[in-house]
């Protein structure tokens, strides 16, 4: 199965000072590579990421048992995904590493009018124009003025200056249909390991897709995650936050092998 891509403008043309809300189709929270890639494309954050895994693990990972979950990303992965949607650009380094307040009202010619995803302490936000988006604004775009984040210091700057024609087909996964009692077991072992793993006595997970604990009743509400990155925590042992060694962590990790 293949997502199917947006419109596409002639090549070569550029929307200058623009950005789109980003839309986040999927059950957890977005991580800033995917986010300021939608940000600039418009494509939603499922296909975003599934650009991602075609880059990182090439095609055949939509023959995985489960879709790897995308978080922290490369600058070289960053500017393959949006070449595969048909946006092309340079890098720039930004002298003296000013402050991202600094930086915008000193910008001159392409990185004052393109779209650009500018490295600010190894985060990524999307500017254009005027103009701003990233996680910490929700994937809302705001105005620059009232960006969050404006302290932090710019280290480079990738600068959108060309549409060539993008890749038709984008590999997807297809979901697979797990019966309802199935999926409530799985589901109660996916929480048991989560305390077993953090020492948690509540877990919550939000319509959001966001998974967070509370240590103590009395205490507050950490997050820990997506239910994507938390997943894949508890499916490979000591590659994430939680180390998945906990006996009801190969538990949920057998119960997810055979749905």
């Amino acid at each position: 199965m293949t997502n199917t891509p947006c419109a596409n403008p002639d090549a070569g043309a550029i929307r200058t000072g623009y950005l789109h809300d980003v839309v986040n189709d999927t059950k957890s929270r977005s991580f800033c590579g995917p986010t300021v890639v939608a940000a600039i494309t418009g494509e939603p954050i499922s296909r975003t990421r599934d650009c991602y895994r075609l880059v990182r693990h090439g095609a055949d990972w939509t023959s995985w048992k489960r879709a790897p979950a995308i978080m922290g990303t490369q600058l070289w992965e960053t500017e393959q995904v949006l070449r595969l949607f048909g946006y092309t650009g340079t890098w720039h380094n930004v002298l003296g590493q000013p402050t991202l307040a600094a930086y915008l009202e000193a910008r001159t010619g392409v990185q004052r009018t393109h779209p650009c995803i500018v490295l600010v302490t190894g985060h990524y936000v999307a500017v254009a124009g005027w103009l701003f988006c990233d996680t910490f604004s929700k994937g809302q775009v705001v105005d620059a003025d009232n960006a969050p984040g404006r302290r932090k210091r710019v280290q480079k700057a990738f600068v959108i200056t060309r549409r060539i024609t993008p890749v038709e087909h984008i590999p997807t996964k297809t979901p697979t249909l797990t019966p309802r009692g199935a999926t409530r077991k799985l589901d109660q072992l996916f929480r048991k390991a989560i305390k077993a793993e953090t020492g948690a006595a509540r877990i919550r997970v939000t319509s959001d897709g966001d998974v967070h604990i509370q240590t103590s009743r009395y205490g507050s509400w950490e997050w820990i995650g997506g239910v994507e990155t938390v997943e894949q925590s508890l499916l490979g042992p000591n590659t994430g936050y939680l180390n998945g060694d906990t006996a009801e962590a190969a538990a949920y990790r057998a119960a997810a092998a055979n749905s």
